[in-house]
């Protein structure tokens, strides 16, 4: 999403520089540089046990509030402040100063003390049940010079939840990746077809939901391979442990590898999200947990089957056309997946591509 946005942005402002903020500067700043971003460290905390207790790092007494100054200064000598997209305002622990709506809020005040623009840019807003967190939300959206959400039932969410301003819906912004990179499939060592998987846990649940869940798919993927004489191929979204070992995409896909009985792959690393994006137009079916497992494959042009773990891939899918392609419970997974393979028709999403370059017109707008 951040890639497509200021490549994007880049194609209009040829002198264009961009700084980022990131939660884990030590291992993520080298990557973000060699990607033409210059990166400061955010107000979060590195991990869960860092932060408990404790508001945002700066904040707490006794804090180094350095990263503080400078954020402030990239700020102040920002044209335009662009709040990354996703599902930002899942919060369901929401306090003052903690959590991700609590950071927006902070950002986006800072923002406004300063007098510069800001601009939401493919968010998702889920069901908001604490009050004090929808009023949170209502309160970065209100200080924002647009907003630009991702699918229709987030427009509808954010009216539920008291916003009355204007909204924009446009694609996911990960539909403006315009440049592919190199593919990580080593094709020496696969059979095709090449059957995409991108998988993830629900850190909510329980160990023994996830002995479960890897074990379900495990036989899955075996089954595949064994009807289709394919080949696995497990693509990582998520490239580090945030407090769990589980939720690194690439774990995830050891432990379900552990599992079969049939050889399968799975990406062991990458730089640069275009090459993922590489990587998709190689497969011939996506099979997405992750939603931008279900956007790369849509926007790659691969069929796709999507089991959605929320409203927003659910949206993504009924938008495209797709409604029969997602996986509804008591379903047989596999059938669902070979039908699909069967099928084989992939969708043509080039209205999205048209529809996308909205997001630079709301940018140029707000300057």
């Amino acid at each position: 999403m951040l890639i497509a946005i200021r490549d994007g942005m880049a194609e209009e402002w040829l002198d264009l520089e961009s700084t980022v903020l990131v939660r884990h500067l030590d291992t993520q700043g080298e990557t973000y540089r060699r990607l033409g971003f210059e990166p400061l460290a955010n107000l979060d905390h590195a991990c869960r046990e860092l932060a408990a207790g404790r508001v945002f790092m700066g904040f707490n007494r006794g804090d180094d509030a350095g990263h503080l100054r400078a954020i402030h200064d990239a700020v102040d000598d920002a044209d335009v402040v662009i709040l990354g997209g996703g599902e930002v305002f899942l919060d369901i622990s929401y306090a003052p100063l903690r959590g991700w709506v609590a950071y927006y809020e902070a950002i986006v005040q800072l923002c406004r003390w300063l007098g510069k623009p800001v601009v939401l840019t493919g968010a998702s807003m889920p069901r908001l049940f604490d009050h004090a967190c929808s009023d949170g939300v209502k309160r970065v959206l209100d200080n924002c010079s647009a907003v630009v959400l991702r699918d229709n039932l987030s427009a509808a969410m954010a009216a539920l939840g008291g916003y009355g301003g204007p909204v924009k819906v446009l694609p996911d912004p990960a539909f403006g990746l315009a440049n592919v990179g190199n593919s990580l499939l080593p094709h020496n060592d696969l059979v095709p077809p090449y059957i995409g998987f991108a998988l993830r846990w629900i850190y909510w649940r329980s160990d023994e939901q996830y002995e479960q869940h890897i074990a379900q798919w495990a036989h899955v993927a075996d089954t595949v391979a064994e009807k289709l004489g394919a080949t696995p191929v497990f693509i990582p979204h998520n490239l580090y442990p945030v407090d769990d070992r589980r939720l690194d995409d690439r774990e995830l896909a050891k432990d379900i590898m552990a599992l079969m009985s049939y050889p399968a792959i799975s990406i062991a690393h990458y730089d640069d999200p275009r090459d993922v994006f590489a990587t998709y137009h190689d497969l011939d079916l996506v099979v997405a947990m992750r939603h931008h497992g279900a956007v790369l494959g849509l926007h790659a042009n691969v069929p796709t089957v999507a089991f959605p773990y929320s409203d927003k891939t659910t949206a993504l899918m009924s938008e495209a056309g797709q409604s029969h392609w997602i996986y509804t419970p008591g379903a047989d997974v596999t059938e669902l997946i070979i039908e699909r393979y069967a099928d084989s028709t992939p969708v043509d999403i080039a209205k999205y591509r048209d529809r996308w370059y909205g997001y630079m017109e709301v940018i140029h707008a707000a300057l």
